[in-house]
């Protein structure tokens, strides 16, 4: 069993955003299509009425597996969407790996990952996770942060750096 998100896993966190009342400072909408999110914009539910903040865009494989994820604002002075960072899934037979880069706007381009992730099954019911930060006095990454999880539920899996 590999730890995967799908479409699924990205739809269900939609809808539990949508569904907090509790939390009235924010507006979503999302673009869908055959039952995948596409994008999701955030707004800013001021009194005034809704300032856009925050768009994130997703990328499938033909598993319906999320492969990236892309972040964006929303820059009030140009009225356009400028990229933030993103993420990208990478999956192997026994997990997979997340790989987070930042928005270079001199260079017009992601940067090299500047964090990752990964989960890697080490037996039927334990799976490994391990955490890196690039260094650049080293050009190395480093480990962050290492555990291991037993019984891990895949179907419910959320990864964020």
């Amino acid at each position: 069993m590999e730890p995967i998100i799908t479409v699924s896993t990205v739809l269900a966190m939609f809808m539990s955003m949508v569904n907090q009342t509790d939390n009235n400072q924010y507006c979503y909408n999302a673009d869908m299509e055959n039952s995948k999110v596409n994008n999701i914009e955030v707004y800013d539910n001021l009194k005034s009425g809704l300032k856009a903040k925050v768009k994130y865009t997703y990328v499938y494989d033909s598993n319906d597996r999320l492969t990236e994820k892309q972040t964006l604002a929303y820059n009030n002075m140009t009225k356009t969407w400028m990229n933030m960072s993103r993420l990208t899934y990478k999956y192997n037979d026994n997990g997979m790996t997340i790989e987070k880069c930042l928005w270079n706007a001199e260079k017009n381009e992601y940067s090299r990952p500047v964090e990752m992730a990964q989960y890697e099954f080490a037996n039927g019911n334990v799976m490994a996770v391990n955490n890196y930060k690039w260094n650049n006095e080293t050009a190395q990454y480093r480990n962050t942060g290492s555990m291991l999880i037993m019984n891990p539920d895949v179907n419910s899996l959320m990864a964020e750096l």
